[in-house]
């Protein structure tokens, strides 16, 4: 076998023990100054092997088969979306793993750092304590060393099992992928168990915790970018796919062994009651492609160069003083107005004199999702400051994030009296939802929907309007739609607290009640 013909390299490997995290990343930096080593790979674990998250995986029980309808399922995905269409390219195949990778996937990809502070910090990070006396390691990869190495024990090409062996360094950007980007990341891949044959050098030490530099908001960034939060969304969305799955899986195992099964009522989108129309709605010129080309594309910004901006805003107590929420969208708008490449940035807003009602870092936590969901969006700087002026208003509604459906009407309606609920998403999603006012979403609908009615509905409203129709872009006007959107249904969203939040009405496949 191919296999048995690579050598092992074992001589000329070294392990260095030292006492701390600290003196292990200090130590990596020393023979990176040296020139001995390029890359590092931090394991809470030093007995463990630095396998892959496929061969983990597969380890776990997880079948082949069903990574790959994953796979398929993520690629199909992309393919819809035009800023990430080019990773269904298999030229681009290091692109679209290195994203797999960083969202849990497991892959054939080895993660590796070119910054050995941030493998201190990997060789420190778990969720709970390791046992007492684990020993940690920084595993130091000398790239030239190992291409050498493979180079000069390769079975020879014209061996039967030649193909089998496959090792390649990748260091690929993925534009907006932020975590790579903040990681330094690069991988190994290897379609075998390349650890067995070349022995990584490593830098031992006691687990004790993590070092003092990088905090973890600086490997893991706060701030989301607009691939991020798309990613985010599909993963979450797959999630409950697979939850699905799963159920259905276990109530076909159920009904087979004669238990009692569960009924789960589904209820899907409908397009259009064709039986009411005049004649069929089309699609809206305002929804044609050269107006929304400017809502799909995605800028690549580079996670160094858009973070570190920091913009306070202070609200004041005063009497006939505006209302806390018309100061800070005030502020925020003055900020883009002084400073008009602020929209560039990720900025991390700081707000001071809030209502005792509102609990600051949650606003600020929000409003930095709100900022990074919109501002490359060409929302206007009032849709931004607007959004961000209603955040506040309902962080002071506690019972925004209720589970209970009355409570939540209540807190929403105490905002805005005629505040109706809505439900949306792309189609195959199971959507999402958020709050707005049912008289401007009333006059967001477009005339020439309104027109393909009967003369007696011309004065129809939304909650009826949506049992004839849920097509977004038959139905609306985009510039009032997408107003709408940015600063009533984004804020809603994300008051709520929901794990998926649609930032783009662009995006939108279908509208409806819950």
């Amino acid at each position: 076998m191919a296999k048995s013909m690579l050598k092992r390299r074992t001589p000329n490997v070294y392990r260095h023990f030292v006492n701390s995290v600290e003196e292990a990343v200090e130590l990596a930096l020393r023979f990176k100054q040296e020139g001995q080593y390029d890359w590092f790979r931090g394991q809470v674990q030093a007995k463990w092997k630095p396998s892959s998250s496929m061969e983990r995986a597969i380890d776990r029980g997880e079948k082949h088969e069903f990574l790959m309808q994953r796979l398929m399922r993520f690629l199909g995905w992309a393919k819809t979306v035009p800023s990430l269409s080019y990773l269904t390219d298999p030229v681009n195949r290091d692109q679209a793993f290195a994203i797999l990778q960083h969202y849990g996937f497991p892959t054939a990809y080895i993660d590796f750092t070119t910054e050995p502070g941030i493998a201190g910090f990997f060789a420190s990070d778990c969720k709970e304590a390791p046992p007492a006396g684990t020993h940690s390691a920084i595993f130091c990869l000398d790239t030239a060393d190992i291409r050498r190495f493979y180079d000069e024990n390769m079975p020879p090409s014209n061996s039967d099992d030649s193909e089998q062996l496959q090792i390649d360094l990748v260091s690929v950007n993925v534009d907006n992928l932020w975590r790579l980007q903040a990681q330094a990341g690069h991988f190994v891949f290897a379609n075998h168990n390349w650890y067995d044959f070349y022995d990584l050098d490593r830098i031992e030490f006691p687990w004790t915790g993590y070092p003092s530099f990088p905090p973890r908001n600086q490997i893991y960034p706060e701030h989301r970018s607009g691939l991020e939060q798309l990613l985010d969304n599909y993963f979450e969305e797959e999630r409950r796919y697979l939850h699905h799955e799963n159920f259905q899986r276990d109530q076909r195992e159920r009904a087979a062994s004669g238990q009692p099964v569960f009924k789960q009522i589904i209820v899907g989108w409908n397009e259009f009651n064709d039986t009411v129309f005049v004649s069929p709605p089309e699609n809206l010129p305002s929804w044609g492609a050269e107006f929304l080309k400017p809502w799909l594309e995605m800028p690549a910004e580079s996670f160094h160069e858009v973070l570190g901006s920091r913009q306070t805003v202070t609200l004041r107590n005063a009497v006939n003083a505006p209302l806390p929420s018309t100061q800070l969208a005030y502020g925020i708008s003055a900020a883009m107005r002084h400073d008009p490449s602020l929209r560039r940035r990720a900025v991390q807003w700081e707000l001071l004199g809030l209502p005792d009602a509102v609990n600051r870092e949650r606003l600020e936590a929000l409003i930095r999702e709100a900022w990074n969901g919109m501002r490359r969006l060409p929302y206007t700087n009032d849709d931004i400051a607007a959004a961000c002026g209603t955040l506040l208003e309902l962080c002071g509604q506690p019972g925004c994030q209720s589970s209970d459906g009355g409570v939540i009407r209540n807190a929403f309606t105490a905002w805005c009296a005629d505040a109706m609920e809505v439900e949306f998403g792309a189609k195959g999603d199971s959507g999402t939802r958020g709050f707005c006012s049912a008289e401007r979403l009333r006059q967001a609908i477009s005339s020439a929907w309104v027109e393909k009615l009967p003369p007696e509905m011309a004065a129809i409203q939304p909650n009826d309007a949506f049992r004839l129709s849920q097509i977004p872009y038959r139905m609306f006007d985009f510039p009032a739609f997408s107003k709408l959107f940015g600063r009533e249904l984004i804020p809603s969203q994300l008051a709520r607290g929901l794990s998926l939040v649609h930032f783009n009405p662009a995006r939108l496949d279908v509208l409806g009640l819950p």
